[in-house]
C-alpha cells in the first residue's frame, strides 16, 4: 500500500510498479497517461466525491483570482 497526494502522482506510480490505484475516471483523460493505463469499472459501486474550493479571504475580490476560480468551476460542470 502506498498513499500519494494527487491523482497524477498515482497514476505515474502505476504506470512504473505492480500497483493499481482507483481514480476519477476523468482524470484518465486529461492526465496524458490514459493511453498506457488499463481501465476497468469497479466491482462495487462508489458514493460520490465531494470535492471544494478553498482561498484566502484576502483574495476573494482579486480579478485574477476570480477569473482562475470562474474558469474551475466552467471546467468542473463539464
Amino acid at each position: 500500500m502506498l498513499t500519494v497526494n494527487q491523482f497524477f502522482t498515482a497514476g505515474q506510480v502505476v504506470m512504473r510498479s505492480d500497483l493499481l490505484t482507483v481514480l476519477p475516471r476523468h482524470f484518465l483523460a486529461s492526465s496524458g497517461i490514459g493511453l498506457r493505463l488499463a481501465q476497468r469499472p469497479l466491482p462495487m459501486s462508489m458514493p460520490e466525491v465531494h470535492v471544494d474550493m478553498i482561498w484566502h479571504r484576502r483574495q476573494d475580490a482579486r480579478s485574477e483570482h476570480v477569473w482562475l476560480r470562474s474558469q474551475i468551476m466552467q471546467s468542473a460542470r463539464r
